[in-house]
């Protein structure tokens, strides 16, 4: 099971009888597992903070055809395979993220930190080449980064922006929300959902000794009701029903996380579908 997305873990120190604050959100330190794979580490813990749960060996696939070789932050190109980050984090999870060829300032940081979205940071090499790492929490005027190279690393934000041989050439905005954990409410063998990840439709089974749902709603991350499915009741206390991907004007909606909402009259039952390509 994809394991919960957290918001935010909100640290306070004390310092000389005062409290310093630090947001730092909780992406997963990833050490990457070749030489260039910095793209792969950097999107496999960033689509793990999301609660997708990929390889990257699987992303690598995508991105570059397995090679191990180096990767856009964005965009793509052939001859050899480059499937950027932000196609990789659309492809893998239907993530948003917007780009942008210059470093942001501490300000513009601190507002994706504090909306609980981790930032990608191109940084480059004074001597040539590049490297991915993300911008996952801020404290005064520290950075916290998931390094996949060199490690978790904390350092003064005038530093990220260049400092040892590097500079903040590239980022990579998430315009995608996380969903929070009071969002989702997991089930344990009363709500079942199979194949999910699912790409062409996925079973939504209800079991329960109450009285039976005669309707399930699909929602996307806005709050907003893709479809209400009719559930075909069976014997043996089974409600179940198909949900193919489309919504109430029958298109197709776009890859991503939806819930799935179920409501018997005295309980009601949420679960996470991830709608894949």
């Amino acid at each position: 099971m994809l394991r919960k997305i957290c918001f935010a873990l909100l640290l306070v120190f004390s310092t000389f009888g005062g409290n310093i604050g630090a947001v730092v959100l909780d992406v997963d330190q990833i050490q990457q597992e070749m030489t260039n794979w910095c793209w792969a580490a950097t999107s496999q813990s960033v689509l793990r903070y999301y609660g997708f749960g990929f390889s990257q060996t699987q992303i690598a696939a995508y991105g570059t055809d397995g090679a191990n070789d180096w990767n856009w932050l964005y965009g793509s190109s052939e001859n050899p395979t480059r499937r950027g980050i932000d196609m990789i984090l659309y492809n893998f999870g239907g993530l948003q993220t917007l780009s942008f060829d210059r470093s942001f300032s501490f300000a513009e940081s601190e507002s994706d930190i504090n909306n609980s979205k981790p930032l990608f940071v191109r940084w480059g090499w004074n001597t040539g080449g590049g490297h991915f790492v993300v911008l996952k929490g801020l404290e005064d005027n520290n950075a916290y980064l998931m390094d996949p190279w060199y490690g978790a690393t904390i350092n003064t934000y005038p530093w990220v922006l260049s400092g040892s041989g590097h500079t903040w050439t590239h980022s990579l905005q998430m315009l995608t929300s996380p969903v929070a954990n009071d969002d989702v409410v997991e089930i344990s063998n009363t709500l079942r959902c199979y194949p999910n990840p699912f790409s062409q439709s996925v079973k939504i089974e209800f079991t329960g000794t109450g009285k039976l749902p005669s309707n399930v709603h699909i929602y996307n991350l806005k709050g907003q009701n893709v479809k209400q499915l009719a559930a075909v009741i069976s014997v043996g206390g089974k409600s179940e029903l198909r949900w193919d991907g489309t919504d109430s004007q029958g298109n197709k909606v776009a890859p991503g996380i939806y819930l799935a909402k179920v409501d018997t009259g005295t309980t009601i039952l949420c679960t996470k579908l991830i709608l894949m390509h």
